[in-house]
């Protein structure tokens, strides 16, 4: 488990079903994506810079001043994302679920789109 997120700071929110179902998602693969690839790759595939990681960090604090994020939610990308420090090698905190990267990746697409 990711050692800077000890579960949703202020009780599930979206952030947390959505991993929750993600997590259910990748489960039922059974470790091979649809396209036969092992999830392995497609982890590797989700690693972050440190620039990557600025820019993650500054999208949920900016998507949290716009309303787009409740508190929780914000609180719980952040933590996700390991706080205020860059985690050299993936960019992840260990011990970073698949389920938990591919939430906040997608979500960072969706917000990052928007600007």
């Amino acid at each position: 488990m990711n050692p800077y997120y000890e579960g949703p700071p202020f009780g599930p929110n979206r952030i947390t079903k959505y991993v929750a179902t993600v997590q259910a998602q990748l489960d039922a693969l059974g470790g091979v994506g649809k396209t036969g690839r092992p999830l392995a790759e497609l982890e590797a595939e989700l690693d972050i810079t440190c620039s990557e990681f600025v820019a993650f960090q500054n999208a949920q604090a900016r998507a949290h001043v716009e309303g787009k994020l409740t508190s929780g939610e914000a609180a719980t990308v952040y933590r996700l994302l390991g706080g205020e420090a860059y985690h050299e090698g993936s960019g992840w905190p260990e011990g970073t679920t698949l389920a938990q990267k591919v939430t906040v990746t997608n979500l960072m697409g969706e917000l990052i789109s928007e600007l």
